[in-house]
């Protein structure tokens, strides 16, 4: 998730006189799981702050969101979707993430919030996250403060798992015109905020992400979600 990248394709200028002009075209957001598109207004459920905020390092962002650019990818042989909100303050920035589940099954739902960005200066500080065997990204726990977080992938695979690899395609426009790839190198970790308390768990997913601006460390707290606590419009 990097808000750097995607700020600066949404800053950049339209030609309003070529916009008026030209044909109206299919959008390519317009079967996107829940109804989801850009542009589409995100009311986000508050129970799990409300419940365990005094608890969690994740913080509210804003009840209402805008769909400002969305994202897909294959995350383990599964279709993932993540769209990327923020609130009439602009500083409440995160991502929603939607994987389809079945014509049934409600999807599996995640809300992300961008802790930290690290930009490694050397080879060495590079090896301190992505070295294979022994970097933090794959290993089998982390720690943010006081707070321990265990790995969720490979959680049979010893001290060290092979992070998951995969490429996100975001589009920030409707038509698809506007878009740029990140490649994610990646590992899951979770806590318990409330003992067996399923419901009051605490997610960060370390990432190496790579772009055209390119390339850093993202550490990004996450929430699940019920789909049926969304609002969107």
């Amino acid at each position: 998730m990097t808000w750097r990248m995607l700020t600066h394709i949404l800053n950049r200028k339209v030609d309003a006189a070529k916009a008026a002009f030209a044909p109206k075209r299919e959008r390519v957001d317009a079967k996107l799981p829940l109804g989801l598109r850009f542009g589409a207004i995100v009311d986000l459920p508050e129970d799990f702050f409300i419940l365990y905020g005094d608890k969690a390092l994740i913080t509210f962002p804003e009840q209402t969101n805008f769909v400002k650019a969305w994202g897909n990818a294959v995350l383990m042989g599964t279709k993932v979707y993540r769209f990327y909100l923020e609130g009439k303050n602009k500083k409440a920035t995160s991502v929603l993430q939607v994987i389809p589940r079945g014509e049934k099954d409600p999807p599996e739902c995640m809300l992300f919030r961008e802790l930290d960005l690290v930009h490694p200066t050397s080879s060495e500080e590079w090896a301190q996250w992505i070295k294979k065997g022994t970097g933090l990204i794959g290993y089998k726990d982390f720690t943010i403060g006081a707070a321990l977080y265990t790995r969720e992938w490979g959680v049979d695979g010893g001290d060290y798992f092979v992070p998951q690899l995969f490429t996100e395609r975001v589009s920030a426009d409707p038509y698809g015109d506007t878009s740029f790839v990140i490649s994610h190198e990646t590992m899951l970790y979770a806590r318990a905020l409330n003992g067996d308390d399923q419901d009051g768990i605490e997610y960060v997913m370390l990432s190496k992400e790579g772009d055209q601006e390119g390339s850093r460390i993202s550490i990004t707290l996450g929430i699940s979600v019920s789909p049926i606590g969304l609002t969107i419009s």
